[in-house]
């Protein structure tokens, strides 16, 4: 599928070619892992996460054409990670073990303790 995709729309079907390869990889490798190793995946919190995705690739598909230069690009790119951070917020995807691993980091990096501690206690509110 990819040769005739890359022939016809270049970097873009190569692009989608590689995903959609990707997703069937990952189908049989979690189809692979449940089966053998008994393992549970929350298939709620991987659809939220391919909600929050789904919405922030196609806000990146309509700001495409308005990136022209490399701090545009790091500006919707800051712009993205943030939206998409927050699109999981209502979704209810962030648990008591998330918190614990942010608390970790403050611990260990004095720079971003102040930033990480406001962001805990954002959660904290969020999830009570």
């Amino acid at each position: 599928t990819s040769i005739p995709s890359v022939q016809y729309f270049s970097a873009v079907g190569l692009s989608v070619a590689y995903l959609i390869s990707m997703a069937f990889y990952f189908v049989l490798n979690l189809t692979y892992i449940r089966k053998f190793l008994k393992i549970k995946f929350f298939v709620k919190d991987i659809l939220k996460i391919l909600m929050s995705s789904g919405f922030i690739g196609f806000v990146l598909l309509l700001l495409y054409p308005f990136v022209n230069n490399i701090i545009m690009l790091a500006a919707v790119s800051i712009f993205s990670i943030i939206i998409y951070l927050l699109l999981l917020l209502p979704l209810k995807f962030y648990i008591n073990e998330d918190i614990r691993i942010l608390e970790f980091f403050a611990k260990r990096i004095p720079a971003l303790n102040k930033f990480l501690l406001i962001i805990i206690d954002f959660l904290k509110k969020i999830s009570k």
